[in-house]
């Protein structure tokens, strides 16, 4: 047997490990020891039945109300744009960001020559369109929609009366024609193979006989003629399998302008490409003209703006308010700056504008919330919130929800909605400060009320205790009670019991089992307090 070695190395070793055994052991001695007087504290108190204080409490009126919170920041409302046409330079700009102005107060000056040779260009484009429109005058709609190709009419959607774009957009075509002589049914399931020959029967009991022209696994086709079958019909293949009836190589009839006044298309009626299968009025203008016509309209508006602006000479405040913006290049010197968007040599398109100038009404703000997809649905345009700013008091500001978007938008896997709460403006708001908003989504008045720690819940109902015996430590008395809302702190009762009853109740938030173990052990245990916060625990021991 190898002997140990006495080197001073080993020895050193040997001792190290030594000294680690013991530290090792005594550690394990003194965490056996603290968990025995844990268990044995805990046996105690709950062996007591004192592991909460029991409160009282009687059944009060009051309000009661749930609310919807967030936070956002405060956007001016009723921002008015000021646009200037892009033909028109600006000459000089006498306002800057911040300015109060009145309704017709000078915002910047323009030039007469300018505004005269954007005039003069446009009204160069309006004789180009007015020769425009003797051209297209004379093209008109006809008056009656033929089929265009041989074929059988399948379905007919338009009635006399119907506008002819209405029925577009509805249907995506006035009629439906047949090209090739055949209905086909989808089946999934089945069993069935190329070349078949099958029975289908429609919805009425009829019968026809089909022909399987594509088979799989996955199900089969079944084609069958078109004369008789009813487009969309139900029908039963071989008496077992379902399928809706399409037209195998259909067309589309369409049209785009015009009413029907009488309708020729007769479902399952055979037609020649002359046939006509509808006869429309209202058709006496082309969708060329109507272009040309819609497009001179936008022409003498902008004319209408450009002889405002001369007859002004400026471009002028459309309301009372102060400017929230005005053009980049005139911010560093606003009073008398010569500034110049662009010029009137026509590099500008005649019906282009541009936002020169933002004008902040200082009648009401805004603030948008984020809100989550539990609460989404709690909330209505017209409900009242309250907001504060803290920046400028505690005050609280009556909003009203005035706008909701249910776009989703997700982030670590929770899905928000969003929110807009428009108030009235104090005049200490600024636009950007942080307002946090507390929808009320729900309320009731003169509701009974019982702190919400008193209510137990099951599966199928709730109920409350109204005794408690001091000397076995046990509730009694339960009452089983109907529940309306409740804000967390109180929940409305709304059967089961009168104003002033009273229930027994332990508070959840003082359901901390640590605050007797280590006031048992005398105060403080390695510096922590011997009185730890009561919201660090859970489920009273006695809460039923």
């Amino acid at each position: 047997m190898a002997k140990a070695s006495n080197s001073p190395k080993a020895v050193k070793r040997r001792n190290f490990v030594r000294k680690t055994i013991a530290v090792i052991a005594v550690i394990v001695l003194v965490i056996t020891a603290v968990v025995l007087f844990f268990q044995r504290r805990v046996q105690e108190k709950f062996a007591s039945g004192d592991l909460d204080t029991v409160l009282s409490a009687a059944v009060t009126t009051g309000s009661i109300q749930t609310t919807v919170s967030g936070s956002g920041s405060l956007t001016g409302e009723g921002i008015v744009d000021v646009e200037v046409p892009d033909s028109v330079p600006l000459d000089t700009v006498y306002v800057k960001t911040g300015d109060k102005v009145q309704a017709g107060d000078v915002l910047a000056s323009v030039k007469a020559s300018d505004i005269l040779a954007a005039l003069s260009n446009l009204q160069d484009e309006l004789d180009a369109l007015d020769e425009e429109l003797k051209s297209a005058k004379n093209e008109t709609v006809s008056s009656n929609v033929t089929a265009g190709v041989s074929g059988r009419v399948k379905a007919v959607f338009a009635g006399a009366g119907d506008d002819v774009s209405t029925v577009m957009y509805e249907h995506g075509a006035l009629a439906l024609l047949s090209l090739d002589g055949k209905m086909m049914v989808t089946l999934s399931g089945g069993s069935y193979t190329q070349g078949q020959t099958v029975t289908v029967t429609d919805s009425q009991g009829k019968e026809y006989e089909g022909t399987v022209s594509a088979a799989s696994s996955a199900g089969a086709t079944v084609l069958l003629t078109d004369n008789g079958p009813k487009y969309g019909d139900t029908v039963t293949v071989n008496g077992t399998d379902t399928g809706t009836l399409e037209i195998h190589q259909p067309l589309k009839v369409t049209g785009y302008a015009g009413t029907v006044s009488r309708v020729s298309a007769k479902e399952n009626a055979q037609v020649s490409r002359t046939t006509a299968l509808f006869t429309l009025t209202d058709t006496a203008s082309s969708a060329n003209y109507d272009r040309i016509l819609s497009q001179r309209a936008q022409y003498e508006d902008m004319y209408q703006t450009l002889v405002k602006l001369y007859k002004d000479g400026a471009v002028l405040s459309p309301s009372d308010g102060t400017v929230a913006s005005i053009p980049e290049d005139a911010q560093e010197d606003a009073a008398l700056s010569a500034y110049t968007t662009a010029t009137a040599s026509g590099s500008a398109s005649p019906l282009d504008q541009t936002v020169q100038f933002t004008i902040d009404p200082g009648q009401e703000m805004s603030v948008t919330i984020r809100v989550d997809e539990t609460d989404i649905l709690s909330l209505r345009e017209g409900q009242t919130a309250s907001v504060t700013v803290e920046s400028i008091g505690k005050n609280a500001y009556s909003g009203t929800v005035t706008e909701i978007d249910t776009t989703a938008s997700s982030a670590d896997g929770v899905t928000m909605y969003t929110a807009k709460i428009t108030l009235d403006k104090n005049e200490n708001m600024l636009s950007g400060m942080t307002a946090d908003v507390a929808v009320t989504i729900q309320g009731v008045e003169n509701a009974l009320l019982v702190p919400a720690d008193a209510v137990h819940k099951t599966s199928t109902s709730a109920y409350v205790y109204t005794a408690y015996d001091t000397q076995t430590k046990s509730y009694g008395s339960p009452v089983e009670v109907t529940v309306g809302m409740s804000d967390g702190d109180y929940t409305e009762i709304t059967s089961g019991l009168k104003e002033g009853d009273v229930v027994y109740y332990t508070e959840k938030e003082s359901d901390n089992m640590f605050d007797f173990i280590f006031s048992g052990m005398g105060g403080n245990m390695g510096g922590m307090p011997g009185n730890m916060p009561s919201g660090m625990g859970g489920t009273s021991g006695r809460r039923k």
